[in-house]
């Protein structure tokens, strides 16, 4: 990932919780939706954890993650970065959208992981067919996706 798209991705994500602002609420050490869900994410995602980590020098986690490839965020298990060094989220600064929205936001079918979960009461229930229209930055989001796309189809010289 080129410096440049890093940037991007990161700038998109300090506008997402801009956005998601007061709407945020510390969920302790709960880390249900860390173990158990499935987080769909897109490349650019995948590819900022993956220089996050190189970054920090965390190469035996990039490893792990390697061995994972598309398998991170669908087995519905553990994530992998839940619970490392006495953190949390160890990768919480680049953590996926789809890490980010639940809790204010929620599927209207899944829900939230338990009922004394700290966003009962206080998250924003989601229809299937008003995903788009609902969630913050959602258009921009998959426009970044995209344009990351073509990024890599594009065999620009400034890869890394």
């Amino acid at each position: 990932m080129n410096e440049v798209f890093f940037n991007k991705a990161r700038e998109f994500f300090a506008k997402l919780d801009k956005e998601l602002g007061d709407k945020m609420k510390d969920c302790g050490e709960c880390g249900l939706c860390c173990e158990k869900s499935q987080v769909p994410m897109r490349g650019f995602e995948v590819d900022c954890v993956f220089e996050y980590l190189y970054r920090l020098g965390r190469a035996d986690l990039f490893e792990e993650l390697s061995k994972l490839g598309d398998s991170w965020g669908k087995t519905g298990q553990k994530c992998i970065f839940h619970k490392i060094d006495g953190k949390r989220c160890f990768i919480f600064d680049v953590r996926p959208y789809n890490c980010r929205v639940p809790g204010p936001y929620s599927d209207e079918k899944i829900g939230l992981p338990k009922e004394d979960c700290v966003y009962a009461g206080a998250t924003i229930t989601v229809p299937r067919d008003k995903v788009a229209e609902t969630l913050p930055l959602f258009s921009e989001y998959h426009g970044l996706a995209a344009e990351y796309q073509s990024y890599l189809k594009s065999g620009s010289e400034d890869k890394k």
